[in-house]
């Protein structure tokens, strides 16, 4: 395995099917799990192109154009969830329109889903460790 492998290598499955990421308890008492894709995965790609046009046609509508790429994120990179319940304790299922519901009206879901999605070292079979010593030394030689 060379260098840039290690380094820029994901893990497909994970890639694609999404990482589990625990985000808290829910009313319950339960744990709350998000599963993630990483952004870029082919099946991201696939659903972007799916999109293309109406990226295209809303690119200067800001608010339509977030539209559209929380219906890119619903679809390919918010997989799935577990624990999620409404205020009567009810399940809310991971649906394509339940997934856009929630990202449109949390901000913060939004923004934490992509933030972890377009962290590549989650999708990475192995964790890369680089002391500060090691990283001082290599600047150093350059």
């Amino acid at each position: 395995m060379s260098t840039f492998d290690e380094l820029f290598m994901s893990n497909q499955d994970k890639a694609t099917n999404g990482i589990e990421v625990p985000v808290g308890l829910n009313q319950k008492g339960d744990k709350v799990i998000f599963h993630i894709a990483e952004a870029g995965n082919e099946n991201h790609e696939k659903i972007q192109q799916k999109y293309s046009e109406e990226l295209e046609l809303t690119r200067h509508n800001d608010n339509l154009y977030q539209e559209v790429i929380i219906k890119i994120i619903a679809e390919s990179i918010l997989v799935s969830w577990s624990g999620v319940i409404d205020n009567k304790g009810k399940a809310i299922k991971p649906t394509v329109e339940n997934k856009i519901e929630s990202l449109t009206k949390y901000n913060k879901l939004y923004h934490k889903v992509m933030q972890i999605a377009s962290d590549e070292s989650k999708f990475r079979d192995k964790k890369i460790k680089i002391s500060v010593a090691t990283a001082k030394t290599d600047t150093e030689k350059n």
